[in-house]
This record gives C-alpha cells, sequence and structure tokens, in this order.
C-alpha cells in the first residue's frame, strides 16, 4: 500500500511538472518553462493519469492531455489521424464538463482539427462514434453555466454535475439493502408500491443520503434537480410550455388507489438533459432546507422536494413548484434520485 501511494504522487509530481511545461509552451507560447519534458513519455504519464482519474478527471487533466495529443499529432504525421480522433474526444469532454465553449486555447485547436477532417474527407461523427461516454451509469451530464431558477427565473450559475436519469426503483434500493443490511422502506411489502421498477416510496432524507453516499453520489439540491428538469430556456415543464398530460406525465390519480408508474415509460415527458419522471409520478427529496420566511419553524428539519407526483393535478408539476416535508417522513409519494460530482 506505501508503495503504491508513493507511485501515485510520483506520478501526481509529473503531471504537475508537465502541464506547466504544456502551459508554458503551447499556451503561453514563450521558452519559459523551468522543466524539459520528453513529450511522449508526457504523453503516457498525462493518459495515466486521466485514465486513473476517469470520471473524477478535472479540467485540467482533460485539457493538458488535449493540447499534448493535438501537438503531437503534428510531429508524428504517420499517427496525426490518431492524435487528433482522441484530442477530439478529449477536448468535447472538457466543453460538456466545463460548459465553456469559447476558450481560444480549445476552441482553435478544434477548428484545425475539423479543418484537418474536412481536407481528409472525414466525417467527424462516423469516426468519433467510438467515443467514450464518461457519465457513470444511468446517469447524464449536466454541464457548468446558467440557468433560470425560480418563479422569477433568476440566473443562477452552476458546476457541472451527473444526475441518475430516473428517480431510484424499488429493486435498486433493496439491493442496496441486502448488501448493506441497511432497513427496507416503508411499503416494502405493500404491492401497491413495492414494484420493481417503480421509484422506491416511503423513505426519509437519511435513508435517501445513505444509498447515495453508498454509491458514490449524494442528493441533488433544488438548483440542481430544477436545471436538470428546467434546461437553459426556463420553461415551463420539463418537455417546454404545453400543459400536461397524460403521454408526458403520471399525475391526476386517485389518492386512495392510483401508485407509482415505472420509471422509463413517458418519453414524451423527458427533461432538455433526457431525464424522466421529473414531472409527476413522485416528488423528489433534495438536500436543500426551505427559504427561512418565517412560516416554517426549525427549517433545518425540512428539505424541500420537488416534480409533483401521481395524485396531484397539473398545477403542482411545473418546473419550479416544490413542497416542504418532515425530513424524517416516510411518504407514500415521495423518492429521490441521485446527483455525483464532476473533477
Amino acid at each position: 500500500m506505501a508503495q503504491l501511494t508513493k507511485e501515485n504522487d510520483d506520478l501526481k509530481a509529473r503531471v504537475a511538472r508537465i502541464n506547466d511545461y504544456i502551459w508554458s509552451r503551447y499556451v503561453e507560447v514563450t521558452d519559459d518553462y523551468q522543466h524539459q519534458i520528453d513529450e511522449d513519455e508526457a504523453l503516457a504519464d498525462l493518459q495515466k493519469n486521466y485514465d486513473a482519474q476517469g470520471d473524477q478527471s478535472s479540467a485540467d487533466d482533460i485539457v493538458y492531455l488535449g493540447i499534448l495529443l493535438f501537438e503531437r499529432g503534428f510531429v508524428d504525421e504517420d499517427n496525426k489521424l490518431d492524435y487528433f480522433k482522441r484530442a477530439y474526444q478529449i477536448f468535447q469532454r472538457y466543453r460538456r464538463t466545463t460548459g465553456e465553449t469559447d476558450w481560444d486555447v480549445v476552441e482553435d485547436r478544434l477548428e484545425d482539427i475539423t479543418s484537418f477532417f474536412e481536407d481528409e474527407n472525414i466525417d467527424p461523427e462516423a469516426e468519433l462514434a467510438e467515443e467514450e461516454d464518461t457519465s457513470p451509469e444511468d446517469m447524464v451530464l449536466v454541464p457548468a453555466g446558467s440557468f433560470l431558477f425560480g418563479p422569477n427565473r433568476e440566473a443562477t450559475e452552476l458546476a457541472a454535475f451527473y444526475i441518475d436519469v430516473s428517480p431510484v426503483t424499488n429493486a435498486q434500493y433493496m439491493e442496496f439493502c441486502e448488501k448493506t443490511g441497511y432497513r427496507k422502506p416503508r411499503f416494502h411489502d405493500d404491492p401497491r408500491f413495492n414494484q420493481p421498477n417503480q421509484p422506491v416510496v416511503g423513505i426519509s432524507v437519511v435513508d435517501a443520503m445513505q444509498y447515495c453516499e453508498y454509491h458514490g453520489k449524494s442528493l441533488p439540491n433544488e438548483h440542481q434537480w430544477e436545471k436538470v428538469a428546467r434546461g437553459t430556456d426556463g420553461r415551463r415543464y420539463p418537455w417546454g410550455e404545453d400543459a400536461p398530460d397524460e403521454k408526458r406525465a403520471h399525475y391526476s390519480h386517485d389518492m386512495d388507489a392510483g401508485r407509482p408508474a415505472d420509471v422509463r415509460t413517458l418519453e414524451a415527458g423527458l427533461s432538455p438533459f433526457g431525464c424522466y419522471d421529473m414531472a409527476g409520478n413522485v416528488w423528489e427529496w433534495t438536500s436543500s432546507p426551505p427559504a427561512a420566511d418565517g412560516a416554517t419553524n426549525n427549517v433545518e428539519d425540512y428539505r424541500v422536494a420537488r416534480g409533483g407526483c401521481y395524485e396531484d393535478s397539473g398545477d403542482f408539476l411545473t418546473t419550479f413548484g416544490s413542497i416542504t416535508e418532515d425530513q424524517k417522513t416516510k411518504s407514500e409519494i415521495v423518492g429521490f434520485r441521485c446527483v455525483k460530482k464532476v473533477g
């Protein structure tokens, strides 16, 4: 273990020196760099670090690798296509991760790569069909950037993050319980609420957080949740401005006989980022306490839930609507989904 730790520390130190070199030579374009670097060895170290970091790769891990791949493409003509394909993939990931599309260091190189593909009669989309999908399984990447939050459509900046495509299901939650010995959800033996592909309900905020933490994730805050549901154009519903209907949302069912629907069944109701069930089906816990407006005592005991549920009318399904529940509540109308940090 000590040897492995030392190797990792040595790699990080080499990567830091390599990044300094790349910044001086290829970004600032000066000869004022402190380290003499073998670029082929440097590329191997950057790739090793990138592979080791995986989904946790930082923006620096990504962009410096892309820059060196691009520059090596001009030195090694025989492998130029391979270098440029890989650099294209890396730069595209940088753009998705940061939401930045106007940094000339990246954009100029992408333009050069695209021109090379055109000169060689290469279709980038066809050639790059194997581009890596860096999103964790069953999650989508939400790029950094601003969106319009709340009924007043306030411009709000968020860092990039991943979010589950759909709410956590009974099957997923029960697997967690079986592996960890954690307590089962309140309605685990009720056939109205315990079907495998229904969203799990009858769980408190703590229960949801335990599941998230076990999987290296967390509960979304309400800003993250709303950006995913609303996109960046301030829409009223995940699908746009049209009123809800049965093809887009599971709602307006009898409160005594209704039940959650299986997740991922209403494609017409997808959010701008491709997420299901963000209007109707079940409310979803967030990590956010309600605003301290005097209406709720001990706000830290409560959490905001978003999205509306199967027994609500369409008025509750807006992207900015919410309810406040005691975080210990284990309700038949509240479930959750997870988010994960990028970098």
